[in-house]
């Protein structure tokens, strides 16, 4: 079948550095109301350099036939969007943001549709750099999200610099490998002889 296009002429880059070092995309997610199949919303990246890559959040009242014109959020420097929507119909939007040279993962949720400010949490934020210390090319995250809602609970995963520092957690943290959070050290299996930060998936879940 055909699609809809919810929007036109837009510039989408395809695994270039313009956040920082991270690849950046399209990287759409699209999610249905569990209640209300009419109810939709997507949510894509576009913007040919860095000062206009933004991610944007539509929806649909008649289950994909016409959308919003308007964005309901535009997110710039951001990315990885993930889309979920619990049993009571609140909205849960997970996405990444580059803000002053740091990676902020955030889960919004609204009740409302976005019309007010949605509440927010940041679940992690590190630097951009993993890696280019040691003369590696990291990137600072993976390239994709995961947001689902399971009855009105969301839960979730994404990826980021392990460096083992609660600061970076602002809700706490708990690592299934061998790190000392006092000196901010990863170690080896031996948990004797450190290892240098990379990425790693890290799993939330939000009642």
């Amino acid at each position: 079948m055909p699609g809809v296009r919810v929007a036109k002429d837009r510039l989408v880059p395809f695994g270039m550095q313009i956040l920082g070092f991270q690849r950046a995309g399209s990287r759409i997610s699209i999610a249905v109301d569990p209640n209300d199949r009419q109810r939709v919303y997507v949510a894509w990246g576009d913007g040919a350099d860095a000062g206009s890559y933004a991610l944007h959040l539509r929806r649909s009242s008649d289950g994909g036939a016409t959308w919003s014109s308007n964005d309901l959020r535009t997110i710039p420097s951001a990315t990885n969007p993930s889309l979920a929507i619990n049993r009571r119909g609140q909205v849960g939007l997970l996405y990444q943001k580059l803000t002053n040279q740091r990676w902020e993962s955030h889960l919004e949720r609204s009740d409302d549709n976005f019309a007010t400010p949605p509440m927010d949490l940041v679940l992690h934020h590190a630097p951009d750099t993993v890696g280019h210390e040691q003369g590696r090319n990291d990137v600072p995250l993976g390239d994709y999200n995961q947001l689902m809602a399971v009855g009105q609970a969301f839960y979730g995963v994404f990826s980021g610099n392990n460096q083992p520092r609660m600061a970076n957690f602002p809700h706490g943290v708990k690592y299934q490998r061998n790190a000392d959070f006092a000196t901010g050290k990863l170690l080896d299996v031996d948990n004797v002889t450190e290892i240098q930060p990379s990425i790693d998936p890290f799993f939330f879940k939000v009642p």
